[in-house]
């Protein structure tokens, strides 16, 4: 039995190493392009910084191993301050505004806090998000018992301090295996790592479980070395009650569950447990699963929810929505709005059985191949997660932040990319040694794979698929990164380098950067339409929109406040019912600055119009009343609600078009030369060290 289990092990191994290795090919020549980022750097740019990324760690860790025992300690504690003082900065210099699920688990959590039982009626539909409801409400009433704000600083700090944990849990691994050296390397990939702070700030579930994997895989090291039958159950315990949690909280996590069970089961422990004490470790982490989901039950019956068979979505509408063959395996609000004319959840799984089918023969193998691919693709092919579409228009951020944002964005998206390739790269060269070194029964490794395996299975074969849903895999990737940098055997041998390696690696360094520019000219060359959304209320309108009655010739009026210049205002209401309305845009004190009849819904501004404070004023032009697209909440969707009303406001967004490169020439010089000048430095010093 031993000798199968290091087979299938050692399989499935090999099958991580090959999967982690056509993710690394998606990342260098097909990351989505149609989201955020419409310019990639070129797959030679990507992969000339991934590597050089990866020479300048390996030697930042060699430097760090010759340094002694009390010198390691300083160092992590001096990148630990480092890492704490930039997640303190951002929560306390950024704030955000919730859009679309985020919209209403705010607003949820709010009606609790203020004694309010009717759940809002997209949770009958959404019902995975029941249990993060009630999770912000528990944290409304301590904050507000405490006397802290419910929102903004708070909030973040938390999840900056509930993300440190599992940091700090993944970096007691690292030290474990490859010293204090290695933990320092671990602590600075995560320190500039952009989509940790960016979910930091994103107050939704991916962040909440995002820890979990560390924990998990820390306590499982905790419970496989533990000698007595006391420690073995206390470490079994925690960790089905932190998974258990997690799960609650997002269901996919049950994929994590399955993955410790297994690799539990396949792996040799290091205390050398036998079957029975396996045995045991698992049947209490299922009456551990169980228990929690009874509980469940329990709390969201004393939070007055109960399942509405007539709203909720059936299971299979996912699974059909991830086969729409127009999509890439993403939402799709036209699957979601044509199951809402059935009021029977029988019905809705039966037309979506159907529908399914009908999908599934019309693709055919080809279409179906090709289907997921492009699953595939928008799951793994990129490195920034899906960071600048968490949420809506920033709230509170540095001005220098919103007068660049535009370039920030850009390249921090080719820097999670280049850190993307880096650090699968680096698992790489940590699965190729071990597999060399024969240590593929270590149980959090193999539980690693499966959870990759398990997680790339589920949303890319079954269910929807977002850049998002990727986050989990980060964490993966971070520690498996780390490892593989810090192995102790040379990623390069330098045994017998020739005498003209300096000049050929020199010359060679050049020579990639001379391509790279070349083919990377469209970055600042080739004009693309950008669209900034500068306001927005952000309020879940895919799901449902809210409506005013506004009397004829009545008016409403909107203030709000854009934080840099304009040109595109688009109203809340479809173009025909836009077009019986009047819009007039004042300044802030009161002075009309263009008035449009009729104007549809979406009006173009030949004058952009400068940051500042403003006024929308909309007028019902038609004799009848007219019903105008509003937002409701019990917190601010802008500076002030509309005149009149209290907690509705008017439905709008302000945007800033233009047209023009990627990036600029100078910049992405920049850039290449920054690259380039370190991969010399890299090229002069590793073989100098032969030449001695």
């Amino acid at each position: 039995m031993e000798k199968v289990n290091r087979a299938l092990v050692t399989c499935l191994a090999w099958l991580g190493l090959g999967f982690t290795g056509g993710i690394l090919l998606l990342a260098l020549f097909k990351p989505i392009n149609f989201l955020t980022i419409r310019q990639w750097l070129s797959p030679l740019t990507l992969l000339f910084g991934g590597v050089v990324l990866i020479l300048l760690i390996r030697g930042v860790w060699w430097w760090l191993s010759q340094r002694t025992k009390k010198q390691l300690w300083v160092i992590l504690g001096i990148v630990s301050v480092v890492m704490l003082a930039c997640q303190i900065w951002v929560a306390t210099h950024f704030e955000v505004s919730e859009r679309a699920d985020l919209y209403y688990v705010r607003e949820q959590a709010l009606n609790m806090l203020h004694g309010q039982t009717k759940w809002i009626s997209y949770f009958y539909m959404y019902s995975n998000n029941v249990n993060f409801a009630i999770l912000l409400s528990w944290w409304n009433r301590f904050t507000s018992a405490v006397g802290l704000p419910i929102y903004g600083a708070s909030i973040y700090l938390a999840q900056f301090l509930w993300l440190d944990v599992g940091l700090a849990c993944s970096a007691w691994i690292v030290n474990k295996l490859r010293g204090l050296a290695g933990s320092v390397i671990f602590i600075i990939l995560c320190t500039v790592s952009a989509p940790l702070y960016y979910y930091a700030l994103y107050i939704y579930t991916d962040m909440v479980v995002f820890p979990v994997t560390l924990i998990s895989l820390a306590i499982v090291m905790k419970l496989t070395t533990a000698k007595t039958w006391w420690a073995r159950l206390g470490w079994t315990i925690l960790l089905g009650v932190v998974i258990t949690f997690a799960t609650l909280v997002k269901m996919n996590f049950l994929i994590l569950l399955v993955a410790v069970i297994l690799g539990l089961c396949l792996t040799k422990w290091h205390n050398h447990a036998n079957w029975r004490i396996k045995t045991r470790v698992v049947l209490t982490l299922a009456a551990i699963t169980l228990i929690g989901f009874a509980g469940d039950g329990v709390i969201k019956s004393a939070n007055h929810y109960e399942v509405k068979d007539s709203q909720v979505m059936p299971i299979v509408h996912w699974i059909d929505m991830s086969w729409n063959p127009d999509m890439f395996g993403n939402y799709s609000d036209l699957d979601t709005k044509y199951m809402g004319q059935y009021h029977s959840k029988a019905k809705k799984t039966a037309v979506e059985t159907k529908e399914f089918k009908s999908r599934i023969h019309k693709m055919g193998p080809k279409g179906i191949i090709k289907h997921l691919y492009r699953k595939t693709r928008l799951f793994l092919a990129t490195g920034d997660f899906d960071i600048f579409r968490l949420y809506g228009p920033f709230y509170k951020s540095p001005s220098w932040y919103l007068s660049h944002k535009d370039s920030i964005e850009w390249n921090l998206g080719q820097w999670t990319q280049v850190l993307y390739v880096g650090l699968l790269m680096a698992t790489l060269l940590f699965g190729w040694a071990v597999l060399k070194r024969r240590q593929v029964s270590s149980p959090i490794v193999m539980i690693a794979i499966l959870f990759l395996f398990g997680l790339s299975f589920f949303h890319i074969v079954i269910w929807e698929t977002e850049e998002r849903y990727t986050l989990p895999l980060l964490a993966i990737w971070l520690l498996s990164g780390t490892l593989g940098l810090t192995s102790p055997q040379p990623v390069i041998s330098l045994a017998h380098l020739p005498k003209w390696s300096r000049p050929a690696a020199l010359i060679g360094c050049v020579i990639i950067a001379g391509i790279c520019y070349v083919w990377d000219r469209p970055a600042f060359t080739t004009p693309i339409l950008h669209q900034r959304l500068v306001v927005s209320q952000s309020v879940g309108q895919y799901y449902r929109h809210h409506y005013t009655k506004l009397k004829p010739g009545h008016s409403i009026t909107q203030q709000f406040y854009a934080p840099v210049r304009y040109n595109l205002v688009k109203l809340g209401n479809s173009n025909a019912n836009s077009k019986k309305m009047r819009v007039t845009l004042k300044n802030a004190q009161g002075k009309p600055l263009w008035r449009l009849n009729a104007p549809g819904q979406k009006i173009h501004l030949d004058t952009p119009q400068p940051a500042g404070h403003y006024q929308l004023t909309i007028t019902n032009r038609t004799k009848r009343p007219l019903d105008v697209c509003v937002g409701l909440a019990r917190y601010p969707l802008q500076p002030k609600p509309l005149n009149g009303f209290k907690e509705t406001y008017l439905r709008f967004s302000i945007w800033k078009n233009y047209i023009g490169p990627a990036t600029s020439k100078r910049l992405y010089l920049g850039i290449l030369s920054l690259i380039t000048l370190v991969g010399l430095a890299e090229g002069w010093v590793l073989t100098r060290k032969k030449e001695r």
